[in-house]
């Protein structure tokens, strides 16, 4: 990839300055994983869905678990939801694959992977590596401050947003 970019008609500075902004973004990624690590999930919604997450996966069923309205089945956890379960299958899934349920683990890194993805699909759609509209493009997009708040916290959201970046570019 470089040493096409460098055959390529870029001056010095131009060259260095997309590795230094490729650098950026590749450093932000690996510092929304590492922190994503040692951080245990904090906010409301996404402790909400995987609890939820955790009661498909220990129950091997969708049904009389979700919506989580009858406390009997699980645990005093009430939660009226009307929306579709999408995310919190999701997470289930995530969970089936690392074995275990009892730990967030997997769950983690489902809103990496979806600011990764969006911030590809921002950088292709942006013009790509040759010129610097996708890298900038791709930065601006990880460096959102509502984005990072999203991906730290493990909320809903950065899935959505992911989806509707691509589904409408």
């Amino acid at each position: 990839f470089l040493a096409r970019l460098k055959r390529q008609s870029l001056t010095a500075l131009h060259f260095w300055s997309l590795v230094i902004i490729v650098l950026v973004l590749l450093g932000a990624l690996a510092r929304i994983a590492w922190v994503n690590i040692w951080v245990p999930p904090y906010g409301n919604d996404p402790l909400e869905y995987m609890t939820v997450a955790r009661l498909i996966t220990g129950k091997m069923a969708l049904s009389g678990v979700y919506p989580p309205i009858d406390t009997s089945v699980t645990a005093g956890f009430f939660g009226p939801w009307t929306h579709p379960p999408g995310f919190v299958l999701l997470m289930s899934w995530a969970q089936l694959l690392q074995g275990d349920y009892y730990s967030a683990g997997a769950i983690k890194f489902i809103d990496t992977y979806f600011l990764a993805a969006g911030a590809f699909v921002v950088f292709v759609f942006a013009g790509g590596a040759l010129n610097f509209r996708g890298i900038i493009a791709a930065t601006l997009y990880i460096l959102t401050p509502l984005l990072l708040t999203q991906a730290f916290e493990h909320h809903i959201d950065i899935s959505r947003i992911g989806l509707w970046t691509g589904a409408f570019l």
